[in-house]
């Protein structure tokens, strides 16, 4: 474990001293290799405190930070210039095109002078539904109940998460939240509408009944006029592989006519909820292709050209350092393993 953990601290080193020498950017014109990223992010804070446990959180200082790095590094370039860029034989170039996902009311607060500042064109993947109505996600009732009750430790026995959970420290609770999630997403939705009742129960927390956290319609027209483009990211965030077929296809039609309807505009861009390869099936797969243009997952990768544009690859980003970031993308463009810094 010590050999290996030093080969990763030297490989590591090598890609740093690589990036920064400049031999990556000289090596790069030289091959003529480029690609298309496409990094997505969730929600934008002023300030991160101790007790918020929403993982896929950033700082607007951090997002900046990253947007600083994309328009330097990179030609930035909207979800609507992704596939007729994807139809050329080969990219010599790096391309970037910066998503939101689930319609967050940050994405307008914090987010619509940094799109202007770095010539940033969003594409921001409304839940439609829960947008329309102003309900709660239920991936935030989670972390609402995580990071609110009173409890240094919970005993559960739920779905397949058992066992005595300490919540301690923020790292408790941010790793309680995340395990809980990642299980209860694979439920239809009345098994997440039960489990979330019986874990406020034992969390000693109340269901939220408003969510702030989600963006107005009104908010949304602003930031389409300053050039932003909204898709769709379904009606309700459900799990498309564990619903049945026709339900998932009134998910990815109904919410881009409610967005559509809204808005007075086109939608031609979707993002699969949750994002991996078993969240959603390949039959609903071909019936985005005859209703967006392109979809996009969280399946970690640069694309090239060729790639199924109902499959796009996307790096998901949460609060990390530029640093950290540059290094991250390296080790895509490289082809190496992604370690966690």
């Amino acid at each position: 474990m010590r050999l290996a953990g030093m080969k990763r601290t030297v490989k590591e080193w090598g890609m740093r001293l690589f990036y920064y020498s400049g031999a990556y950017f000289i090596a790069n014109r030289l091959l003529g290799r480029g690609g298309l990223y496409i990094v997505g992010y969730h929600r934008i804070s002023e300030n991160l405190n101790a007790d918020d446990v929403h993982v896929l959180a950033v700082t607007r200082r951090n997002l900046e930070n990253h947007f600083r790095f994309y328009a330097k590094g990179f030609e930035l370039i909207s979800m609507d210039e992704v596939e007729p860029l994807l139809r050329q034989g080969k990219l010599t170039k790096d391309y970037m095109v910066v998503t939101f996902d689930d319609g967050y009311r940050d994405n307008y607060t914090l987010g619509i002078d940094l799109f202007r500042k770095y010539g940033v064109v969003p594409t921001i993947y409304l839940t439609a539904g829960a947008v329309d109505r102003r309900s709660v996600l239920w991936t935030d009732v989670i972390d609402t109940l995580v990071a609110s009750t009173r409890l240094n430790e919970i005993r559960l026995s739920i779905l397949n998460v058992s066992g005595t959970f300490p919540l301690t420290t923020q790292t408790e609770r941010v790793s309680l939240s995340e395990v809980l999630k990642n299980e209860i997403k694979r439920y239809d939705e009345q098994v997440k509408k039960d489990t979330l009742e019986r874990l406020s129960r034992l969390f000693g927390v109340p269901l939220a009944v408003e969510d702030s956290l989600l963006i107005e319609w009104h908010e949304v027209k602003e930031l389409v006029r300053s050039g932003a483009i909204m898709g769709s990211h379904t009606l309700n965030h459900p799990t498309l592989s564990k619903i049945a077929h026709e339900d998932a296809v009134q998910e990815v039609t109904e919410s881009r006519h409610l967005i559509e309807e809204r808005l007075g505009s086109r939608v031609h861009h979707f993002a699969y909820p949750y994002g991996k390869q078993e969240d959603y099936t390949q039959a609903i797969k071909r019936e985005l292709a005859g209703i967006y243009t392109t979809s996009v997952t969280a399946i970690d990768g640069i694309n090239q050209p060729g790639q199924d544009v109902h499959q796009l690859k996307r790096i998901i980003v949460e609060n990390i350092s530029v640093h950290q970031l540059r290094i991250r993308l390296l080790k895509h463009k490289m082809g190496s393993p992604l370690i966690t810094l």
